[in-house]
């Protein structure tokens, strides 16, 4: 079994902390890198435009993240991502971040993004489109427990 995607990204000053390790917050960025990098490879850009013509848009609903050890200035880092679970009008995307050298683990958790009608922002459907695209990248649970 291997993680369906994933992106590498540099640790900059802006991402530390006055501790001098990165900022626990900035783990929503490199998720959200590692994200906009997954929807891009599916097919479904973060565009305007696609989302216009289904008239809906994905909204976050959660984030969880549990931290393991701290990342330094300058370090490589390694984001997996992949599809946990896809509910109805939800979909669950789990997330890593390591060394991308050593692979030592930093920090793991997921994030629940709802699809939502555009005016109403009520939940409707995961259009079949975006999920007959994402499901390649979907894991089942515990699956990623054995990398």
């Amino acid at each position: 079994m291997h993680i369906p995607l994933f992106i590498e990204e540099r640790i900059r000053w802006s991402d530390l902390d006055s501790a001098g390790i990165m900022y626990f917050g900035n783990y929503i960025r490199l998720f959200e890198i590692a994200e906009t990098e997954l929807f891009r490879t599916a097919g479904f850009p973060y565009v305007h435009r696609t989302f216009e013509e289904w008239n809906a848009w994905p909204l976050r609903a959660s984030f969880h993240c549990d931290f393991h050890t701290p990342i330094q200035l300058d370090e490589l880092v390694r984001v997996d991502i992949w599809i946990g679970r896809f509910g109805n009008a939800s979909m669950t995307i789990n997330f890593r971040v390591l060394d991308a050298t050593t692979h030592e683990l930093h920090g793991e958790g997921y994030c629940t993004i709802v699809m939502v009608h555009r005016d109403t922002r009520r939940a409707v459907r995961i259009p079949d489109a975006l999920r007959l695209a994402l499901e390649p990248f979907a894991m089942p649970p515990g699956a990623s427990e054995n990398l």
